[in-house]
């Protein structure tokens, strides 16, 4: 009985395999560089043990994509989760777009983003080394000299403004990306699913094979020797709201009856009542 009610516990939990997740994938950081190079990081919370970060970038008004990214961190730095490519080099208005995948207490969490449209371009800084802000510029020491005036002309050519990002084909390529990603995850569940459920019928068939897996023991009832069968169909019916059907029962000489369901189903089903119902009654169902 003992074993039977360790493998009925392991049933469960794969019955319950996917629960509702209580954490959310907090909005990175991104910071792009110049001339070169870019940094994603999200905040540490405890029970992370593993980051994924999957990063596109693609050139503004374009279309083209400059690069894909992926890359498993698995240790944190000054608190943080950090992606960081040094020689990619990109410019205003070009877009950036990720998959944060973070393992936490062994359950797995996403966060897709939206379109990131670059806007400015900052110097880089070590996180480690200036504790996560960017260094702060120095005085320049003043210096008395000598020079020698000389005048002399010169003619700058601007650079031309970079071209407006077109928000509706940046945001058409992330759905079409999206897309492509919901139908791959979607698939990877399904497999899921029909692993575990084929886990279960083997679960199922190898708990079936012990004589007492679909049989319960209730005690507690003084009532007159009356038909076993009679009496456990009251006792459930007055006690939980339940009619299963008893397929047989047999008084012991403790006064316990021994009865027997149908199926395991039907065994975990009347179990799980009996937890939320006779918690606190003077008669046991196990």
């Amino acid at each position: 009985m003992l074993l039977c009610k360790v493998l009925v516990s392991g049933l469960l939990l794969h019955l319950f395999y996917y629960e509702v997740q209580c954490y959310s994938v907090p909005e990175p950081q991104v910071e792009v560089f110049m001339p070169k190079g870019f940094r994603i990081s999200i905040e540490d919370t405890q029970g992370i043990s593993q980051v994924q970060f999957r990063v596109n970038l693609i050139k503004a008004n374009s279309q083209i994509t400059l690069g894909t990214f992926q890359k498993k961190v698995n240790q944190k730095r000054s608190g943080k989760w950090i992606f960081t490519r040094r020689n990619v080099r990109l410019e205003v208005g070009d877009i950036i777009s990720y998959q944060i995948l973070v393992t936490k207490d062994s359950m797995g969490y996403k966060l897709v983003s939206g379109p990131y449209f670059v806007t400015e371009l900052v110097t880089f800084y070590s996180i480690n080394g200036n504790k996560g802000k960017p260094p702060k510029n120095k005085p320049t020491p003043t210096t008395t000299t000598t020079t020698t005036t000389t005048t002399t002309t010169t003619t700058t050519t601007e650079k031309p403004a970079p071209p407006t990002p077109n928000p509706t084909e940046a945001m058409m390529e992330l759905c079409k990306e999206v897309s492509i990603n919901a139908t791959q995850t979607l698939m990877s569940l399904r497999s899921q699913i029909r692993k575990l459920e084929k886990e279960n019928l083997q679960l199922v068939k190898t708990l079936n094979s012990y004589p007492d897996a679909t049989k319960l023991t209730i005690t507690g009832i003084n009532l007159p020797d009356d038909d076993p069968v009679a009496i456990v169909k009251s006792a459930l019916w007055e006690l939980l709201d339940l009619k299963p059907t008893i397929v047989s029962a047999e008084r012991k000489s403790d006064n316990s009856i021994v009865f027997e369901l149908p199926s395991l189903f039907d065994k975990i089903k009347l179990l799980e009542t009996v937890r939320a119902k006779l918690t606190h009654s003077r008669i046991f169902i196990f």
